[in-house]
């Protein structure tokens, strides 16, 4: 099984029948390729949390708030890739500039998706859910 990954996207999966060997794949591997001995384990895509709260205000009433690049490393070391923060309680603009900030590789996070209450859509607001 030959699995192609790009930019942390897995762009093709390939069965190569037979048995290889981990230097086979290394030998017809072309230069730059990482190649992994996946023997005996499991490949497995991200996974999806579809309700978290980034940044959850009232755990403050708790004592503290845990720090966001904290949790979203959390998230990512527990192999989920992509959060949908549902509620954007952190304001949706906050939420959206940390999705953003995200994209744009300035913090290590989950691919992020936004789900405001409908009350708080309002205008050009609405572009900004993903």
């Amino acid at each position: 099984m030959i699995i192609a990954i790009e930019r942390d996207r897995i762009v093709s999966i390939k069965d190569m029948g037979g048995t290889r060997t981990l230097n086979d794949a290394t030998e017809s591997a072309g230069p730059g390729v990482h190649v992994i001995d996946g023997k005996g384990g499991y490949v497995l895509p991200g996974f999806v949390d579809v309700h978290d709260h980034i940044g959850t205000p009232t755990h403050l009433y708790g004592g503290r708030l845990t720090h966001v690049d904290y949790v979203l490393r959390l998230l990512l070391a527990h192999g989920i890739t992509t959060v949908r923060d549902t509620g954007a309680l952190m304001g949706l603009n906050w939420t959206v500039a940390l999705r953003e900030r995200n994209a744009k590789g300035e913090v290590t996070a989950p691919r992020g998706a936004v789900a405001p209450r409908k009350s708080r859509l309002s205008g050009p607001l609405q572009s900004c859910v993903g």
